[in-house]
């Protein structure tokens, strides 16, 4: 996101992904709008996000899928 103009960009890898997994992504975005770093105080409103486990554990399975395939 660009806090600057409120600009949020998705990347294209989002496509098919499971919508709990967007919607933890978008909220991420979102929450950068009000707090630029990963504080205490974006933890705190991130923790809210009742699938955030999940996706975060997603994507990071996601990511290390990437980095094997080079």
């Amino acid at each position: 996101c660009t806090p600057a103009d409120g600009a949020i960009r998705l990347s294209h890898r989002l496509a098919g992904m499971p919508d709990y997994v967007i919607d933890c992504v978008v909220m991420h975005e979102l929450v950068h709008l009000l707090h630029r770093d990963h504080g205490p105080r974006f933890t705190a409103i991130m923790s809210r996000y009742e699938d955030l486990d999940r996706a975060s554990a997603y994507l990071e399975g996601y990511s290390l899928g990437e980095t094997r395939r080079g």
